[in-house]
């Protein structure tokens, strides 16, 4: 019997899905990158918030839909931002599948990409 419950558990496991923020930049320029993976198939919802400060100001921007993946990697946004020196990005990507919340979090320092 526990035998049984810890395969059930260990498949649960391998079937939830993931969440990664990747980041790649050019200059001033950072592109942020949703993605949701899963080695089953797996539905729900994505929120994806992006807030910037820097010398100029403010902003935020949020985005959200239903996602659906099986097996493989699944692209949910891509944006965009203008980071100069001094400025911080701060990306929060939210999953909602079964009931339950997954989160992942990616701080961007104007400066230090420029390293």
């Amino acid at each position: 019997m526990t035998s049984l419950l810890s395969a059930a558990f260990l498949a649960a496991a391998m079937t939830r899905p993931q969440c990664l923020l990747q980041t790649d930049h050019n200059g001033e320029m950072v592109t942020i990158t949703a993605i949701v993976s899963a080695s089953g198939a797996a539905n729900g919802q994505y929120r994806i918030a992006i807030s910037k400060k820097s010398s100029s100001g403010q902003a935020q921007s949020v985005s959200s839909g239903n996602f659906s993946v099986s097996g493989q990697r699944k692209i949910l946004s891509v944006q965009t931002h203008n980071l100069p020196a001094g400025g911080k990005i701060e990306a929060v990507l939210t999953l909602m599948v079964d009931g339950k919340q997954l989160q992942c979090r990616k701080t961007l320092d104007g400066d230090s990409i420029r390293l």
